[in-house]
């Protein structure tokens, strides 16, 4: 992974950038976000784990942010703000992700029946159990 380095810009920049962008200017937005992005890109891959889903956090982050600018006190620092968007949505991506991979613990044989699944499908059946143990009461009443 490439070091991230963050650039801050000074403080009368940035403070140009959310007064336009908090008055709507979109053009002004992206550019306050992208003073942040390296520090946004490097906390949201420590959240989710890669790169990948942290560039898309980022972006999602990015819009819900852009929906919520009137939550925003003009009087604070950008950057906490956002990063608390990034952060719960980071969060909830991170519990649906959770919910998508658990497994059933029943299939679906046909439409109206379904069984369950044993869960170390090496384990022998229960079925096999009972015919072992009946044929070892078998073997041993005839020895």
């Amino acid at each position: 992974m490439e070091p991230v380095t963050t650039v801050l810009a000074p403080p009368h920049q940035e403070s140009n950038l959310i007064q336009e962008a908090f008055a709507g200017n979109r053009e002004a937005f992206g550019q306050l976000t992208g003073l942040h992005l390296p520090r946004a890109l490097a906390l949201a891959t420590g959240i989710v784990g890669n790169r990948l889903d942290a560039e898309e956090m980022v972006q999602e982050a990015t819009l819900k942010a852009w929906k919520a600018r009137d939550s925003f006190v003009q009087s604070r620092s950008f950057f906490p703000w956002f990063y608390r968007i990034l952060r719960n949505h980071c969060i909830q991506f991170l519990r649906r992700e959770k919910l998508r991979k658990t497994q059933s613990l029943e299939v679906q044989v046909d439409d109206a029946t379904s069984i369950p699944v044993l869960a170390d499908r090496s384990a022998p059946l229960p079925e096999e159990l009972v015919q072992s143990s009946e044929c070892g009461e078998l073997i041993g009443t005839a020895l």
